[in-house]
């Protein structure tokens, strides 16, 4: 029976993608892309924890290395139930000419999240700020993206799967633009590396590539605050 759910609710985020591509007229060719990422987790104080992120994207389509993130997310737990998130990333990109851009975006989101047996559900909101080269003036992005993940076997194997599936609404085009679904694994191998895995589809009604398939690889280093030690 668990596996008919997992299955079900893997279908429903791949079928609303579907749906939301139907909705463009025209797509340019589909990209393949890998996004590299390396996030290193600080625990800062029993309710923040600092994340650390180093991102590249290469591209089958674009000029490589199609895009580059740095930045922090600082998580503070209001509560086992909500998380909020203020965020600062700097990017560097590559247009399909060829030229080179970069750019800055403040953040700030809210995940609630519920947990029940095995299961997680979390639906993350959040809101960027976007100034860059490439823009003859600044705009801002609203996503939202609801997720849930499975936990595998007992918990020692720190073992599960998850999906989601992510809308954009883009203030210089007035409109949901953007879908990203994605689905995979995650493995914690000891209590300072863990890693996931997972397959991302994009689909862009406006902008090139009008779709891009991604396999991600990101790997996590967890960097725990010693109790009673201050800084």
């Amino acid at each position: 029976m668990t596996s008919v759910r997992v299955i079900l609710v893997a279908a429903t985020c791949f079928a609303s993608s579907e749906a939301f591509a139907a909705q463009g007229s025209s797509f340019a060719s589909a990209d393949l892309q890998s996004w590299n990422e390396l996030d290193i987790l600080t625990r800062l104080t029993t309710y923040l924890d600092v994340t650390w992120i180093a991102r590249g994207r290469l591209s089958s389509e674009l000029p490589n290395p199609s895009n580059y993130v740095f930045g922090s997310d600082w998580n503070f737990r209001i509560n086992k139930y909500v998380v909020i998130t203020p965020s600062y990333y700097y990017f560097t990109f590559r247009t399909p000419s060829g030229s080179f851009g970069h750019g800055q975006s403040p953040t700030l989101a809210i995940t609630p999240i519920i947990s029940r047996g095995r299961w997680t559900a979390s639906d993350r909101s959040r809101l960027e700020g976007r100034f860059s080269t490439n823009e003859i003036k600044p705009s801002w992005v609203y996503r939202n993206r609801p997720k849930l993940d499975y936990r595998l076997g007992p918990a020692k194997w720190q073992t599960s799967l998850f999906a989601w599936d992510e809308v954009f609404y883009f203030s210089k085009y007035r409109g949901w633009t953007r879908n990203r679904v994605a689905a995979g694994g995650h493995k914690q191998l000891n209590e300072f590396l863990g890693a996931n895995l997972y397959y991302q589809r994009e689909d862009n009604e406006r902008g090139r590539p009008g779709r891009i398939n991604t396999i991600a690889l990101q790997i996590e280093l967890r960097i725990r605050r010693k109790e009673g030690h201050n800084r």
